[in-house]
């Protein structure tokens, strides 16, 4: 399967390691001052983690495709 992020086509070697780990909802927990738990939650509307990986043999990117990823970041 071929990866495609913006107008940088990487490398069918590359594994986009946390595609099924978005939550649609992000949380943190907080102890009060008595000692109770408050958690805050709130639902994500945009973004997305994208790790991409490779090992050292297979996978690499042109300097260019670097830049083209940093800037989408």
């Amino acid at each position: 399967m071929t990866l495609i992020l913006g107008t940088v086509t990487l490398d069918d070697n590359m594994q986009w390691i946390d595609r099924a780990q978005q939550a649609p909802v992000a949380q943190s927990d907080q102890r009060t001052v008595a000692g109770n738990l408050v958690t805050f939650a709130q639902g994500l509307t945009l973004g997305r983690p994208i790790t991409i990986e490779a090992n050292e043999e297979q996978g690499w990117m042109t300097f260019a495709d670097v830049l083209g990823l940093e800037a989408l970041a």
